[in-house]
């Protein structure tokens, strides 16, 4: 087998409230310049959340750790991209950590606000029920009904808003469960 400058024997992530710790270890290093902490975006491609310095070269196990803050409820995935002083790199393979709702439910900014013509927002139930999500006009008339349905628990749902033949201003996406009432503003700009 080739020679593994960076010998990964660990890698855990753990929740705590809308924070992920994630840890991990290794047995050796050679030329360890450091670790890109990666956090996966929902199209699949990932982004840097964090580094950590490596200890160059050593035959004693260490142990990292990392805190991610401000996440969203649902899955979040994570890799290391362990980095040589000579630039080489590699990938660890992908962890996954669940977040929970601190609450009975979460909604989401809309992303991206201001839009036009395509927005979406995600919202999060601890106990599955009945859910609707519609769009109203700043006076508080409905639009339209963007989702309507029983969403599993403890899941991140995706929904999407389409602005065409809306004019441009402010509204309101509204949500509305048994026990829980919600909104958030957006702008639709064309």
């Amino acid at each position: 087998s080739p020679f593994l400058p960076v010998e990964l024997v660990e890698f855990t992530g753990l929740a705590k409230e809308t924070a992920v710790a994630l840890t991990w270890s290794t047995a050796s290093e050679f030329n360890n310049a450091g670790f890109e902490v990666e956090h996966a975006l929902e199209d699949g491609l990932y982004e840097l959340a964090g580094y950590v310095e490596g200890h160059g070269s050593t035959y004693m196990p260490k142990t990292y750790t990392i805190e991610i803050k401000g996440l969203d409820p649902g899955t979040h995935r994570f890799r290391l991209k362990q980095i040589d002083f000579d630039g080489a790199f590699e990938y660890s393979d992908a962890i996954e950590v669940a977040v929970e709702a601190p609450g009975r439910f979460f909604l989401s900014d809309v992303y991206p606000n201001p839009f036009n013509p395509q927005a979406s927002i995600r919202f999060w139930v601890t106990r599955s029920q009945p859910v609707e999500v519609a769009l109203h006009d700043i006076q508080g008339r409905r639009l339209r009904t963007l989702y309507e349905g029983v969403p599993a628990s403890k899941a991140s749902t995706l929904v999407r808003i389409d602005g065409s033949g809306l004019s441009s201003g402010t509204y309101l996406v509204r949500i509305q469960g048994e026990d829980f009432i919600d909104s958030r503003q957006v702008s639709l700009l064309k």
